[in-house]
Order: structure tokens, then C-alpha cells, then sequence
């Protein structure tokens, strides 16, 4: 029997969240925000953001550094659904959950 690779699992689980009826107007649902690909979301953030905590992430290694038509993996796209952060990672082919209130890893 042939397993599907983690790097389509992790593509199927973040089409699955996209679309999801738990997504909600103050996620960023998907690439680069909205359909338009505009990467600018219409809800106006609070006034008094602050840094809450940090992670330190391996440098990416794009699959084609040399075509910059293919750049799509030149950096982390992480997707926040919720209180949750899922960033897929170019350098180990996983999907790590975060807790965005306190960092802690959910799954991998």
C-alpha cells in the first residue's frame, strides 16, 4: 500500500481548515488573506499590540532558489485559524499547530 507524502497530508489539512465553517471573519482564511490575494484583511487592529512571544524557525530552503517565478516557499506562510497558528515548514515537511496565547506546541 502507498502512504500519501506528509507534504500532501499537510496541503489536504490546510484546504480542509480554509474551508472550514469554523473559519471566521477575524481569521486569515487563506494565501495571502482573500481570493484577490490581496494580503491585507479589513479588520482594524487594536491599538495596543503587543509581543507576546517569539519562535526562531530554520532558515527556508525554496525547492527552486534559482527561478523566482517559484518563490512560493522562499518564506513561511503561516495560517491562523482561531487561537491556532499552522505553520507549514519547507525544511522538515511538517505542519506545527500553535497556540497563539502561549506558544506551546499542539501537534506536528
Amino acid at each position: 500500500m502507498v502512504l500519501p507524502s506528509k507534504s500532501w497530508v499537510a496541503c489536504l489539512a490546510a484546504c480542509i481548515i480554509s474551508f472550514s465553517p469554523l473559519a471566521r471573519s477575524a481569521d486569515w482564511p487563506q494565501f495571502h488573506y482573500d481570493a484577490g490575494r490581496t494580503a491585507a484583511c479589513p479588520h482594524e487592529l487594536p491599538g495596543d499590540l503587543e509581543l507576546r512571544w517569539a519562535r526562531t524557525l530554520p532558515k527556508p530552503r525554496p525547492a527552486f532558489p534559482q527561478d523566482p517565478r517559484l518563490a512560493y516557499d522562499a518564506s513561511y506562510e503561516p495560517v491562523v485559524l482561531g487561537n491556532t497558528m499552522y505553520v507549514p515548514s519547507m525544511v522538515t515537511d511538517s505542519l506545527t499547530a500553535l497556540d497563539a496565547a502561549t506558544k506551546p506546541l499542539n501537534s506536528r
